[in-house]
Protein backbone atom coordinates (compact mmCIF):
# COMPACT_ATOMS: atom_id res chain seq x y z
CA UNK A 1 0.00 0.00 0.00
CA UNK A 2 1.25 3.42 -0.99
CA UNK A 3 1.49 5.75 1.92
CA UNK A 4 -0.60 9.29 1.14
CA UNK A 5 2.02 12.03 1.28
CA UNK A 6 -0.48 14.50 0.89
CA UNK A 7 -4.31 15.25 1.53
CA UNK A 8 -5.73 18.55 -0.48
CA UNK A 9 -9.31 19.46 1.06
CA UNK A 10 -11.43 21.25 -0.93
CA UNK A 11 -13.20 22.56 2.13
CA UNK A 12 -15.41 24.89 -0.27
CA UNK A 13 -16.18 25.64 -3.69
CA UNK A 14 -17.07 29.41 -2.53
CA UNK A 15 -14.46 32.66 -3.22
CA UNK A 16 -14.86 35.92 -2.27
CA UNK A 17 -12.97 37.24 -5.79
CA UNK A 18 -14.03 35.54 -9.39
CA UNK A 19 -10.62 35.71 -11.09
CA UNK A 20 -11.03 34.16 -14.63
CA UNK A 21 -8.15 32.20 -14.81
CA UNK A 22 -9.67 30.04 -11.56
CA UNK A 23 -8.66 26.39 -11.94
CA UNK A 24 -10.65 25.61 -9.26
CA UNK A 25 -13.56 26.61 -10.76
CA UNK A 26 -15.06 28.92 -7.27
CA UNK A 27 -18.20 30.17 -7.08
CA UNK A 28 -19.82 27.83 -9.72
CA UNK A 29 -21.31 25.55 -6.81
CA UNK A 30 -22.86 25.78 -3.37
CA UNK A 31 -21.31 22.34 -1.44
CA UNK A 32 -19.02 22.59 0.81
CA UNK A 33 -17.66 19.53 2.89
CA UNK A 34 -18.71 18.88 6.00
CA UNK A 35 -16.10 18.69 9.24
CA UNK A 36 -17.43 15.17 9.75
CA UNK A 37 -16.26 14.08 6.52
CA UNK A 38 -12.77 15.70 6.74
CA UNK A 39 -12.15 13.78 9.53
CA UNK A 40 -13.24 10.72 8.18
CA UNK A 41 -11.23 11.18 5.23
CA UNK A 42 -8.40 11.76 7.33
CA UNK A 43 -8.84 8.80 9.40
CA UNK A 44 -9.17 6.42 6.21
CA UNK A 45 -5.74 8.36 4.32
CA UNK A 46 -3.45 8.68 7.03
CA UNK A 47 -1.28 11.38 5.12
CA UNK A 48 1.72 13.06 5.94
CA UNK A 49 0.79 16.47 4.94
CA UNK A 50 -2.64 18.22 4.99
CA UNK A 51 -3.79 21.05 2.93
CA UNK A 52 -7.48 23.23 3.56
CA UNK A 53 -8.21 24.71 -0.11
CA UNK A 54 -11.09 25.81 -1.82
CA UNK A 55 -12.58 27.79 -3.30
CA UNK A 56 -11.21 30.15 -0.44
CA UNK A 57 -11.12 28.05 2.16
CA UNK A 58 -10.81 31.01 5.01
CA UNK A 59 -14.44 31.62 3.62
CA UNK A 60 -15.01 28.89 6.30
CA UNK A 61 -12.57 30.29 8.93
CA UNK A 62 -14.43 29.23 12.00
CA UNK A 63 -14.64 25.50 10.82
CA UNK A 64 -10.59 25.46 9.44
CA UNK A 65 -9.60 26.64 12.89
CA UNK A 66 -11.99 23.72 14.69
CA UNK A 67 -10.07 21.33 11.74
CA UNK A 68 -6.49 22.02 13.05
CA UNK A 69 -6.19 20.15 15.91
CA UNK A 70 -8.01 16.97 14.94
CA UNK A 71 -5.40 17.68 11.83
CA UNK A 72 -2.73 17.93 14.01
CA UNK A 73 -3.03 14.63 15.18
CA UNK A 74 -1.33 13.10 11.89
CA UNK A 75 1.86 15.35 12.23
CA UNK A 76 4.61 13.01 11.61
CA UNK A 77 8.58 12.84 11.64
CA UNK A 78 7.79 13.30 7.40
CA UNK A 79 5.28 16.30 7.92
CA UNK A 80 5.58 19.45 6.28
CA UNK A 81 2.88 21.53 7.93
CA UNK A 82 -1.10 22.09 7.77
CA UNK A 83 -1.22 24.51 4.31
CA UNK A 84 -3.77 26.84 3.85
CA UNK A 85 -4.29 27.89 0.31
CA UNK A 86 -5.34 31.58 0.38
CA UNK A 87 -6.10 34.37 -1.69
CA UNK A 88 -5.16 36.49 1.73
CA UNK A 89 -7.77 39.19 1.33
CA UNK A 90 -10.32 38.12 4.09
CA UNK A 91 -10.02 39.00 7.57
CA UNK A 92 -8.38 36.18 9.65
CA UNK A 93 -7.61 35.93 13.62
CA UNK A 94 -4.20 34.92 13.63
CA UNK A 95 -4.26 34.02 17.37
CA UNK A 96 -6.62 30.82 16.43
CA UNK A 97 -4.41 29.51 13.54
CA UNK A 98 -2.16 27.85 15.78
CA UNK A 99 -0.96 24.63 16.69
CA UNK A 100 -0.06 23.91 20.80
CA UNK A 101 -0.40 27.82 21.11
CA UNK A 102 2.68 28.00 18.16
CA UNK A 103 2.86 28.77 14.70
CA UNK A 104 4.48 26.27 13.79
CA UNK A 105 3.16 23.75 11.61
CA UNK A 106 1.27 26.41 9.85
CA UNK A 107 1.78 27.25 6.24
CA UNK A 108 0.30 29.77 3.92
CA UNK A 109 0.42 29.34 0.38
CA UNK A 110 -0.60 33.13 -0.14
CA UNK A 111 -1.55 34.10 -3.94
CA UNK A 112 0.58 37.43 -5.08
CA UNK A 113 0.42 37.31 -8.58
CA UNK A 114 3.39 40.07 -9.32
CA UNK A 115 3.56 43.74 -8.32
CA UNK A 116 0.55 45.57 -7.83
CA UNK A 117 -1.08 46.47 -10.91
CA UNK A 118 -0.37 43.02 -12.85
CA UNK A 119 -1.80 41.57 -9.49
CA UNK A 120 -4.74 43.67 -9.77
CA UNK A 121 -5.38 43.33 -12.96
CA UNK A 122 -6.10 39.80 -12.11
CA UNK A 123 -7.23 39.55 -9.06
CA UNK A 124 -9.14 42.67 -8.33
CA UNK A 125 -8.65 46.22 -7.05
CA UNK A 126 -7.69 46.51 -3.64
CA UNK A 127 -6.73 43.42 -3.02
CA UNK A 128 -2.84 43.99 -3.57
CA UNK A 129 -2.20 45.76 -0.41
CA UNK A 130 -4.58 43.38 1.69
CA UNK A 131 -2.20 40.44 0.46
CA UNK A 132 0.83 42.44 1.48
CA UNK A 133 -0.27 43.02 4.92
CA UNK A 134 -1.49 39.26 5.60
CA UNK A 135 2.10 38.28 4.28
CA UNK A 136 3.98 41.17 6.73
CA UNK A 137 1.88 40.05 9.74
CA UNK A 138 1.99 36.19 9.21
CA UNK A 139 5.99 36.73 9.17
CA UNK A 140 6.03 38.60 11.66
CA UNK A 141 4.21 36.26 13.88
CA UNK A 142 6.28 33.45 12.82
CA UNK A 143 3.89 31.30 10.20
CA UNK A 144 5.88 29.83 7.19
CA UNK A 145 4.39 31.57 4.13
CA UNK A 146 5.25 30.64 0.17
CA UNK A 147 3.66 33.83 -2.30
CA UNK A 148 1.91 31.66 -5.34
CA UNK A 149 2.26 34.09 -8.66
CA UNK A 150 0.51 33.00 -11.13
CA UNK A 151 1.66 34.86 -14.45
CA UNK A 152 0.86 35.39 -17.99
CA UNK A 153 3.10 32.92 -20.01
CA UNK A 154 4.67 35.76 -21.61
CA UNK A 155 6.07 37.37 -18.96
CA UNK A 156 7.48 33.70 -17.55
CA UNK A 157 8.78 33.54 -21.26
CA UNK A 158 10.23 36.80 -21.86
CA UNK A 159 10.73 39.44 -18.51
CA UNK A 160 12.84 37.70 -16.15
CA UNK A 161 13.78 41.47 -15.34
CA UNK A 162 10.57 41.89 -14.28
CA UNK A 163 10.07 38.24 -12.35
CA UNK A 164 13.67 39.54 -10.95
CA UNK A 165 12.03 42.86 -9.39
CA UNK A 166 9.13 40.69 -7.90
CA UNK A 167 11.32 38.58 -5.82
CA UNK A 168 13.52 41.64 -4.66
CA UNK A 169 10.12 42.87 -3.33
CA UNK A 170 9.08 39.58 -1.66
CA UNK A 171 12.70 39.46 -0.02
CA UNK A 172 12.25 43.06 1.43
CA UNK A 173 8.40 41.70 2.54
CA UNK A 174 10.15 38.53 4.41
CA UNK A 175 8.78 35.97 1.84
CA UNK A 176 11.25 32.82 2.41
CA UNK A 177 9.60 31.13 -1.03
CA UNK A 178 8.18 32.57 -3.80
CA UNK A 179 6.27 29.59 -6.40
CA UNK A 180 6.09 30.95 -10.22
CA UNK A 181 3.52 29.42 -12.32
CA UNK A 182 1.54 29.57 -15.34
CA UNK A 183 -2.56 29.37 -15.87
CA UNK A 184 -3.10 25.97 -15.08
CA UNK A 185 -5.43 24.32 -17.54
CA UNK A 186 -8.48 23.55 -15.50
CA UNK A 187 -11.90 25.29 -14.70
CA UNK A 188 -11.65 28.83 -16.04
CA UNK A 189 -8.57 28.60 -16.88
CA UNK A 190 -8.59 26.12 -19.30
CA UNK A 191 -5.69 26.00 -22.33
CA UNK A 192 -6.11 24.71 -25.70
CA UNK A 193 -2.16 24.46 -26.18
CA UNK A 194 -1.52 21.03 -25.49
CA UNK A 195 0.50 18.79 -26.89
CA UNK A 196 4.46 19.17 -28.16
CA UNK A 197 4.17 23.10 -28.47
CA UNK A 198 2.91 23.22 -24.48
CA UNK A 199 5.81 21.02 -23.28
CA UNK A 200 8.46 23.43 -25.40
CA UNK A 201 6.71 26.23 -23.42
CA UNK A 202 6.73 24.62 -20.25
CA UNK A 203 10.02 23.72 -20.80
CA UNK A 204 11.40 27.27 -21.88
CA UNK A 205 9.57 28.80 -18.77
CA UNK A 206 11.15 26.40 -16.35
CA UNK A 207 14.82 27.19 -17.88
CA UNK A 208 13.89 30.77 -17.01
CA UNK A 209 12.28 30.54 -13.73
CA UNK A 210 15.64 28.04 -12.76
CA UNK A 211 17.76 31.18 -14.13
CA UNK A 212 15.51 33.45 -12.04
CA UNK A 213 16.36 31.07 -8.92
CA UNK A 214 20.26 31.23 -9.66
CA UNK A 215 20.48 34.78 -9.82
CA UNK A 216 18.55 35.11 -6.14
CA UNK A 217 20.13 32.41 -4.34
CA UNK A 218 23.64 34.25 -5.27
CA UNK A 219 22.14 37.66 -5.11
CA UNK A 220 20.67 37.68 -1.13
CA UNK A 221 22.57 34.19 -0.07
CA UNK A 222 19.22 32.26 0.33
CA UNK A 223 19.80 29.44 2.56
CA UNK A 224 16.23 28.01 2.56
CA UNK A 225 15.50 25.27 5.49
CA UNK A 226 13.52 22.98 3.61
CA UNK A 227 16.87 22.48 1.00
CA UNK A 228 13.91 23.66 -1.99
CA UNK A 229 15.33 26.84 -4.08
CA UNK A 230 13.82 30.18 -3.33
CA UNK A 231 11.99 31.10 -6.61
CA UNK A 232 10.40 27.39 -7.34
CA UNK A 233 8.79 26.70 -10.53
CA UNK A 234 4.62 25.75 -10.65
CA UNK A 235 4.26 24.69 -13.70
CA UNK A 236 1.78 21.80 -15.23
CA UNK A 237 4.27 18.74 -16.70
CA UNK A 238 7.41 19.80 -14.80
CA UNK A 239 6.33 19.09 -11.10
CA UNK A 240 7.72 15.93 -10.83
CA UNK A 241 4.50 14.52 -9.11
CA UNK A 242 4.55 11.05 -7.90
CA UNK A 243 1.01 10.45 -7.30
CA UNK A 244 1.06 9.78 -3.70
CA UNK A 245 -1.20 12.69 -3.33
CA UNK A 246 -5.02 12.64 -3.03
CA UNK A 247 -7.65 15.04 -3.08
CA UNK A 248 -10.89 15.17 -1.08
CA UNK A 249 -13.16 17.47 -3.21
CA UNK A 250 -16.13 19.24 -1.98
CA UNK A 251 -18.54 16.28 -3.24
CA UNK A 252 -16.69 14.05 -0.51
CA UNK A 253 -15.10 12.37 -3.08
CA UNK A 254 -11.47 10.93 -2.81
CA UNK A 255 -9.25 11.52 -6.32
CA UNK A 256 -6.33 9.92 -6.73
CA UNK A 257 -5.16 13.29 -9.11
CA UNK A 258 -3.35 16.72 -9.77
CA UNK A 259 -4.78 18.94 -7.14
CA UNK A 260 -4.55 21.89 -10.01
CA UNK A 261 -5.80 19.88 -13.34
CA UNK A 262 -9.22 18.53 -12.54
CA UNK A 263 -8.36 15.40 -13.96
CA UNK A 264 -7.47 11.70 -11.99
CA UNK A 265 -3.89 11.90 -13.75
CA UNK A 266 -2.07 14.36 -15.48
CA UNK A 267 -0.58 14.10 -18.85
CA UNK A 268 3.09 13.75 -17.72
CA UNK A 269 2.16 11.20 -15.32
CA UNK A 270 2.72 6.84 -15.89
CA UNK A 271 -0.24 4.98 -14.77
CA UNK A 272 1.51 2.09 -13.37
CA UNK A 273 -0.14 -1.46 -11.63
CA UNK A 274 0.79 -0.34 -8.24
CA UNK A 275 -0.75 3.13 -8.92
CA UNK A 276 -3.98 0.94 -10.08
CA UNK A 277 -3.81 -1.39 -6.89
CA UNK A 278 -3.78 1.95 -4.78
CA UNK A 279 -6.98 3.12 -5.89
CA UNK A 280 -8.96 -0.42 -6.07
CA UNK A 281 -7.59 -0.69 -2.11
CA UNK A 282 -8.96 2.91 -1.39
CA UNK A 283 -12.34 1.91 -3.25
CA UNK A 284 -12.48 -1.11 -1.09
CA UNK A 285 -12.12 0.55 2.15
CA UNK A 286 -14.34 3.33 2.58
CA UNK A 287 -17.55 4.26 0.57
CA UNK A 288 -17.07 8.08 0.04
CA UNK A 289 -15.76 7.02 -3.49
CA UNK A 290 -12.96 7.15 -5.07
CA UNK A 291 -12.26 8.09 -8.49
CA UNK A 292 -8.84 6.67 -10.70
CA UNK A 293 -7.84 5.78 -14.24
CA UNK A 294 -6.32 3.78 -16.61
CA UNK A 295 -6.33 5.91 -19.79
CA UNK A 296 -6.16 9.55 -20.63
CA UNK A 297 -5.50 12.07 -23.44
CA UNK A 298 -2.37 14.16 -24.73
CA UNK A 299 -4.13 17.37 -23.30
CA UNK A 300 -5.11 15.89 -19.53
CA UNK A 301 -8.50 17.10 -19.59
CA UNK A 302 -10.66 14.06 -20.68
CA UNK A 303 -10.43 10.64 -18.81
CA UNK A 304 -11.58 6.50 -18.60
CA UNK A 305 -12.72 6.21 -15.34
CA UNK A 306 -12.60 2.19 -13.95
Amino acid sequence: MIQVRDLAIEVTNKCNLNCDFCYANSNTKNEQLSIEKMKRAMDIVNPTGIAFTGGEPLVRHDDIVEMLPYAQKFIGDDFKGIRIETNATLPIDFNAFTLNGSPKGIHFNVSLDGMKELHESQRGIGTYDKVVDFIKEAGDRGYWITAKGTFPDEIILNELDYLHDFARFCVSIGLPRIRIGHVKSSGRGERTDGGDGYRETTAQMFQNIASLNDIVEKEFNMNITDGKPYVVPALCGQCGYNRKDLTLDVNGILRLECQFLNVPLCHYTKYTPELHEFGLALMKKNNMGITNNKAFDMTGRKSVFI
